[in-house]
């Protein structure tokens, strides 16, 4: 089901204007794209792998070359490739920072490539390294340094120029809830424009001004998490059984179920006519079930159900749900 929710489009949104592009040799990833991002919105972008989440970020950010179409900005192409580093900050999933040098050298470096200098340019720094909690190792070669604290240098790194545009590539991975929250609470008083790719659907349900889900290039649900949920909500009911007991449950028309190892996962419409069968049949099989976990009415049973994902990399749950979808 397709749901692309349009909005005023003001002068200084984000914009996508019928993008094509593909990588050679692979076939098109977008093809016809349009998209509007509101200024200062906070969007996350979710997808399963190869959907197109981190192509469309570097389209906007210039590294890759749309076939056809434009991304404007202010009402105004953006192309130029300076005018590309003033305005957007790139916060990647790869940590690209030299591990010789220290957070204060690489600051201070950055700075230079941008010619930013003096009271301006040290107010700014002193309130990046205070909101993400980075005195304490300013001096320290990053090397030394563990995963979280180089991830948090990298998005300092990414936003020290004061970007109006900031993008994120999975940047909390392997960070901890504490260390998540300050940051993205900082993001959101710096009022940018932000557009964050993530696997994580909570963090997007809980955080999100809209969510873009996109597959295989196609934009399918953008609007809040509320508005998602409510057009249609789901259950999901997640059930490992005990290994000698398991067995295929009985079908039953729109309910999907993927099994995989001792697992099955049942997904369908949030209604009684459904949902209650379900219950009584998980009552009858009580005994052998290990562990029951249950989503509904929020955006993981919504995607989950709707979409069929499962936003992991079990080989045997995909292999079902291509069978499922050619039935």
């Amino acid at each position: 089901m397709l749901v692309l929710l349009f909005t005023t489009i003001g002068l200084n949104d984000l914009r996508l204007n019928n993008i094509a592009f593909g990588y050679k040799g692979k076939g098109r990833i977008f093809e016809g794209l349009n998209l509007n991002f509101k200024q200062g919105s906070f969007v996350f972008i979710l997808g399963e792998n190869g959907s197109g989440k981190s192509t469309l970020l570097k389209l906007i950010l210039g590294a890759n070359e749309a076939s056809s179409g434009s991304i404007t900005y202010n009402n105004l192409p953006l192309k130029d490739h300076l005018e590309r580093a003033k305005r957007i900050g790139y916060i990647p999933q790869s940590k690209g920072i030299d591990p010789e040098m220290s957070l204060n050298d690489m600051l201070d470096f950055i700075a230079k490539s941008h010619r930013l200098n003096g009271s301006i340019f040290q107010e700014r720094k002193s309130q990046i390294i205070s909101s993400l909690g980075l005195s304490g190792i300013l001096t320290e070669r990053s090397k030394k340094l563990s995963g979280g604290q180089q991830q948090l240098i990298s998005i300092s790194l990414g936003l020290i120029h004061d970007p109006e545009i900031v993008l994120l590539d999975e940047p909390f991975v392997g960070l901890d809830y504490g260390t998540r929250s300050k940051i993205i609470a900082f993001l959101k008083s710096t009022g940018k424009t932000i557009l964050c790719v993530t696997h994580d659907i909570d963090l997007a349900q809980n955080n999100a001004d809209k969510i873009l889900f996109l597959e295989k290039g196609k934009p399918q649900e953008y609007g809040t998490p509320e508005e998602i949920i409510e057009q249609q909500p789901y259950f999901v009911a997640e059930v490992d059984f005990a290994p000698k007991l398991m067995d295929r449950l009985p079908e039953m028309e729109e309910v999907q179920m993927i099994y995989h190892y001792h697992r099955v996962t049942i997904t369908c419409p949030d209604r009684k006519d459904l949902t209650d069968p379900i219950d009584r049949l998980l009552k009858q099989r009580e005994e052998s079930i290990l562990q029951l976990k249950v989503y509904r009415k929020n955006l993981k049973s919504t995607l989950i159900g709707r979409y069929q994902l499962s936003f992991s990399d079990r080989e045997e749950g995909k292999k079902n749900k291509k069978r499922q979808r050619k039935k």
